[in-house]
């Protein structure tokens, strides 16, 4: 009984040799789950997940985004376990699985639902169906805890964004000074002397090279003092402006 055991679940976790081809041609998408969002007129968004902005980094802007994302995953989840882990209920042609057969007519009254099927013609008509884990906060007369619903998107405040701007601004000027120092500063160690000579050899340096690597290292000084703090409030501004016309554009801001 063991051996057999254990060839049925080695069986079970072996790669499948069709589904790795039907998932790396056409099938490629077949067993993924995306987030689905829709609006008061029940059409798909154009951007399902608020955390999604900002290259994926939306979520540490506002934790609305973070709480949005969570309940609509969990919303999605639960449709997805009513939709697909479900079974046909049609008693009228004695088609009730086992585990139906002692519901109630209240229990079936609730937890039933619609959707269509073909038919042996081909046709589709609509079919009762009933799910193999029933949604048990679809008993309560809130589902969302927290008055939470996804009638409306969540909104940034550009004002906190805002705030953040000499931050952002000294972050930067922090980030071009250490590149500067990485750039100008000799080496305190050499752990790759072979590398070190090989390149010296090939790449030698005259009297001319070295006098004008002296003044362009000097003039690069200079404009370094000069136009750091500029650079730096470019930077920071650029940066502000981009995260907020992303956020416009997915209709997460003010």
């Amino acid at each position: 009984m063991g051996g057999q055991f254990e060839r049925f679940f080695q069986d079970q976790a072996r790669v499948k040799r069709r589904e790795m081809m039907e998932f790396h041609t056409k099938g490629y998408l077949r067993g993924e789950i995306y987030p689905v969002r829709y609006n008061v007129l029940k059409i798909p968004e154009d951007h399902h997940i608020a955390c999604s902005s900002v290259f994926a980094f939306g979520g540490f802007l506002d934790v609305n985004f973070r709480h949005h994302d969570f309940f609509l995953g969990r919303d999605n989840a639960r449709n997805f376990f009513k939709v697909y882990f479900s079974f046909e209920y049609d008693p009228e042609n004695n088609n009730i699985h086992p585990i139906h057969r002692n519901w109630t007519q209240g229990m079936i009254n609730k937890f039933k639902f619609t959707r269509e099927k073909e038919n042996e013609k081909g046709q589709k008509v609509k079919k009762v169906f009933l799910p193999i884990i029933p949604n048990l906060y679809e008993l309560k007369s809130k589902i969302n805890p927290y008055h939470r619903t996804f009638e409306k998107w969540p909104e940034y405040d550009s004002k906190e964004l805002l705030k953040l701007s000499r931050k952002i601004e000294e972050r930067v000027k922090r980030i071009i000074e250490l590149t500067y120092k990485k750039i100008t500063d000799p080496k305190e160690s050499n752990p790759h002397p072979i590398t070190e000579k090989l390149m010296s050899k090939y790449y030698k340096e005259n009297l001319f090279k070295r006098f004008s690597g002296w003044i362009g290292s000097k003039t690069l000084k200079i404009i370094f003092a000069i136009n750091k703090n500029k650079i730096a409030s470019k930077i920071s501004k650029t940066t502000i402006e981009w995260i907020l016309k992303d956020l416009e554009e997915k209709k997460l801001i003010k």
